[in-house]
């Protein structure tokens, strides 16, 4: 959201002197609110007539450009926004004009859609030494350049950057003073790192600031939801159900207010509470939750994007759970191919879906196969020092593996070792003060 913010607060002013200022207000209203279709419709009309416009209106056109490409974005049409984004680039990286350092920044999110990551992280990396050179660090363009090139970073896991950006855009807008809805996105922002990185104190901290601070907005709001949702999650991961369902809900509550009940924007807190049905023992309504996420993520982006493959691995997995393998199979396997093709190097969800392959051939009675497919989910969560859930869940299970193929002195010291690291999380939680 960083990106479509800056850019209500650089463009939303000139809408009065648009050729038709309601198809562009309402559009960035819709836009803001989740409600991509209508969005795209009403900008993609102002975005033509600002085009035809004479005399010429560029920078009126230029703003069009980079909010209709933002709906384009959640809408899955990669193409479309790749194609109206490129010209504004090539044209930022000819002059530098400074107002179309949003078209570069969309330009690395559509670029990191489509898994070329070395050009998202280099137009991102260029957009923020632009932004220092030209407005300073404690400017709101260079906090969104910030963001944006942490979110990248996360994408590939490289945590340690993502949360160093992420603690410097903090800084800056506190000693800016910045304003409530950029401080909001960069709280959340940084708390969802946090969790990543199994810092569930520090991410508590962020994200209830963040949660208080989005009870200032009026009615509902596509950030606020996302502030409830990530706290939400926070406490799930730190073994806090109870505080976490409450507030999942009214996450999901905000965004069908906003973005309606079919828009891609649901998928996380859907999915978080899928986890919180299983804790419970809800196996059926935890696979209606999975299905309605996956059939949103479907449509908005296809069977080969890496969230819809995410939300696919959860059903395989719950299929595996209702001993039901021959669906499983599938789903597991096209999640582990669609991850193959987006993660180039070691990442939590590619090792997650390592070891959903190791159990599904478990369940088929393939030991030595399954052994070899954990100890690649082991390899990978060890390479990159990830130590969360999943890598304990592989552990527990390459321990029970290893006892049915009797190397019951390996199976031991492997399931003390997951057990220990289980130990270590919760003590987490005693510092969190509930």
């Amino acid at each position: 959201m960083s990106v479509l913010r800056f850019f209500l607060l650089v463009f939303a002013p000139a809408a009065t002197a648009l050729a038709n200022p309601d198809d562009f207000q309402n559009g960035t209203n819709a836009l803001n609110n989740g409600r991509y279709a209508e969005a795209a419709l009403l900008l993609g009309r102002a975005y033509e007539q600002l085009q035809r416009a004479d005399p010429p209106r560029q920078m009126d056109a230029d703003a069009a450009a980079i909010a209709l490409v933002a709906a384009y974005q959640f809408q899955g049409r990669i193409a479309d926004a790749e194609r109206v984004l490129q010209p504004l680039v090539k044209r930022w990286q000819e002059s530098k004009t400074p107002y179309l350092i949003a078209a570069v920044e969309s330009l690395a999110s559509v670029y990191s859609l489509k898994g070329k990551w070395p050009e998202a992280v280099q137009l991102a990396k260029e957009s923020l030494v632009f932004a220092r050179q030209e407005y300073g660090p404690d400017h709101r363009s260079t906090r969104s350049a910030m963001a944006n090139l942490a979110a990248l970073h996360a994408q590939q896991n490289n945590l340690a950057e993502a949360a160093d950006l992420l603690a410097e855009a903090l800084v800056s807008a506190r000693r800016a003073n910045a304003g409530d809805a950029e401080l909001l996105d960069i709280l959340t922002g940084y708390g969802k790192i946090r969790i990543m990185q199994c810092d569930f104190e520090a991410a508590v901290v962020l994200l209830r600031e963040a949660v208080a601070l989005s009870a200032k907005f009026p009615g509902q709001d596509v950030a606020s939801a996302e502030a409830s949702y990530s706290l939400a999650a926070a406490y799930y991961h730190a073994a806090h159900p109870e505080r976490s369902e409450p507030l999942v809900k009214a996450a999901i509550a905000k965004y069908e207010a906003t973005a309606g009940p079919d828009s891609p924007a649901l998928a996380g807190a859907l999915m978080l509470q899928a986890d919180l049905a299983l804790l419970n023992h809800r196996l059926a309504a935890a696979e209606k939750l999975l299905k309605r996420t996956f059939d949103l993520l479907r449509n908005a982006f296809g069977t080969e994007d890496v969230e819809a493959a995410v939300v696919e691995a959860r059903l395989g997995e719950l299929a595996l759970m209702s001993r039901n393998v021959e669906k499983a199979e599938p789903l597991i396997r096209h999640s582990l191919a669609v991850m193959q093709k987006t993660y180039h190097k070691p990442h939590p969800r590619l090792a997650t879906a390592y070891s959903d392959l190791g159990a599904l051939l478990a369940n088929q009675g393939s030991y030595d196969e399954a052994e070899r497919q954990y100890k690649s989910a082991i390899a990978n969560f060890e390479s990159i020092g990830y130590k969360g859930a999943p890598y304990i869940r592989t552990l527990e299970s390459y321990g029970n593996i290893l006892k049915r193929t009797n190397n019951k002195n390996e199976a031991r010291q492997v399931l003390t070792r997951a057990k220990a690291l289980s130990q270590s999380l919760l003590q987490q939680n005693v510092q969190l003060g509930y």
